[in-house]
């Protein structure tokens, strides 16, 4: 899906990314209730559902654009609502994603060159990748216990997903560079 998404942003810019983030806003809500209804299939817990954040991420990246004070206060409005009120769920991640920019834009001062922050930068994909499914079995747990536990299996969770995608990026890594010098040895 990623690299599908690079070549789409780089062949027709922000258009594609605006249609599909579209395409999916539209999907969910026409079809997502019928879905999970008559097959328990949540198109909100796909990349389908994520899809306005991820286009979101790939805009600013790609355009270097940072929202100002009103849009970063705007989608702090919208994380509130979608987490109130049901018709605006689907667009609260994309909320969530424009009041965190906006903090950014803030704290990018005290941000830059960071060892700690460059780093969780550098192996973000994988962590989205693995976040999911390595902290179920912490929620679990922590459900049947008080805060501070819960606290602690949280920070336990973010490090052995940090683990995780630390593996799952040093095998990318190794897989393109036997794939690379298999190209060249074929050339």
């Amino acid at each position: 899906l990623w690299p599908a998404l690079k070549r789409l942003a780089a062949r027709f810019g922000a258009y594609a990314l605006i249609v599909l983030t579209c395409a999916s806003w539209a999907l969910i809500y026409l079809v997502n209730d019928a879905l999970v209804t008559h097959w328990s299939l949540n198109l909100k817990e796909t990349p389908i559902g994520h899809m306005p954040s991820i286009c979101l991420g790939i805009f600013a990246a790609r355009y270097g654009w940072l929202p100002g004070r009103a849009v970063g206060l705007m989608g702090a409005a919208l994380l509130v609502a979608g987490n109130a009120y049901r018709a605006p769920w689907p667009v609260h991640f994309a909320g969530a994603l424009l009041l965190a920019l906006w903090l950014y834009r803030i704290a990018a001062p005290w941000l830059k060159d960071r060892a700690p922050l460059t780093y969780l930068g550098i192996i973000s994909m994988p962590l989205f990748l693995v976040n999911g499914f390595v902290r179920g079995p912490f929620v679990e747990i922590a459900r049947q216990h008080t805060w501070g536990y819960q606290l602690a299996l949280g920070f336990c969770s973010m490090g052995l997903s940090i683990l995780v995608a630390q593996l799952l990026r040093t095998c990318e890594e190794i897989l393109r560079s036997a794939s690379n010098e298999s190209l060249e040895r074929n050339a």
